[in-house]
């Protein structure tokens, strides 16, 4: 899905070339995200304005969701009845994807940057510019407000058994709440503000990214495991990839980059323009959703080696054909060899 300054976003495909132009946008789209059964695209941009399609680009709905404009952080629900939104104000406001207003509730002063869901659906986080983070039912009831950060909250994220809250902000620090708001763990993680964290699928392993460029890799007891330099003038967002052992972080350069958990890169996508200030993957692990300057968001599928060779192999079939290439086999095993 691709969002821009003329107000139109576009959902691609990509099994088959074109586009399909979705209308309700009228400003920079400043975040996307998508509903854990993929059936659910939302946008939203400075102008205020969330609007909602489903995978076919038909528009659903579009309203109104801060009156004060700017909206920075969007979160579906686990079972998709619900987005909340964040951004300029003092409120965090939850909705339905028909724009109903479920619940209006206390931000983090000047805005908030950070929202999510627990994966079980029972709690919800958010964090920032108060230097705070707050611990809610899912249901908006308060459970904890959790301190200690010495500025911006600027990442929150739940491990995958809902049972551990992770926090970090733009102090370096990286601390672990219980669902109960007591404190667990605390490290200082970076020298640079921390502008990503995720937990590990099978939730071993905390990755955290900062503005200089640098990835780390912890255990949960806040050992570290490696770092590495992404080389992408630094880093926006930060995301394991669901079903496999890959991390995927967007930088300043305006790309996106998946790794292995040895810091090695695998594959890089580009964006045409800007930087890349947030990534979201698929529940499946095949598609990895990624929002950049000037309104550009992009969907990618994610493939591996073998079916990544399996489709260039493909495209170039009748290549092979028309210029009767006798090496063909060696190129692309399920080739014929031209041997007339």
């Amino acid at each position: 899905m691709t969002t821009g300054r003329d107000g139109t976003a576009r959902l691609w495909s990509l099994e088959r070339p074109g586009s399909l132009s979705l209308a309700g946008l009228t400003d920079d789209a400043n975040t996307v995200s998508i509903s854990a059964d993929g059936n659910l695209l939302a946008a939203a941009g400075n102008e205020g304005v969330l609007t909602v399609w489903d995978t076919s680009g038909q528009l659903l709905n579009s309203w109104t969701a801060n009156s004060r404009g700017h909206i920075f952080s969007i979160a579906f629900s686990p079972d998709g009845d619900r987005i909340a939104t964040g951004g300029f104000g003092r409120s965090v406001n939850v909705w339905t994807p028909s724009g109903d207003q479920i619940a209006q509730l206390e931000g983090h002063g000047t805005f908030t940057n950070s929202l999510a869901f627990s994966p079980d659906g029972q709690f919800f986080a958010t964090g920032g510019a108060d230097n705070r983070a707050r611990l809610r039912t899912a249901s908006g009831e308060d459970i904890a407000t959790l301190t200690g950060h010495e500025d911006v909250v600027s990442a929150v994220a739940f491990s995958p058994d809902s049972t551990t809250l992770a926090t970090a902000g733009w102090d370096g620090w990286i601390r672990l709440w219980d669902t109960a708001g007591n404190l667990v763990q605390a490290w200082q993680g970076h020298q640079d503000k921390i502008s990503g964290l995720a937990f590990s699928p099978k939730g071993k392993v905390i990755a955290s990214a900062d503005k200089g460029g640098t990835v780390q890799l912890w255990d949960i007891n806040g050992q570290e495991k490696i770092s590495f330099y992404t080389y992408q003038s630094g880093i926006n967002a930060l995301n394991f990839i669901p079903e496999t052992s890959l991390l995927a972080t967007g930088g300043m350069d305006g790309t996106v980059r998946l790794w292995d958990l040895t810091g090695r890169q695998i594959i890089q996508y580009n964006h045409q323009r800007g930087a890349i200030w947030g990534i979201a993957p698929t529940a499946s692990g095949r598609y990895i959703l990624a929002g950049g300057t000037a309104g550009e968001v992009r969907l990618w599928q994610i493939r591996s080696l073998e079916e990544a060779i399996a489709q260039g192999c493909d495209w170039l079939k009748d290549y092979f054909a028309s210029n009767k290439i006798s090496q063909a086999r060696e190129i692309c095993p399920a080739q014929p060899d031209d041997t007339d």
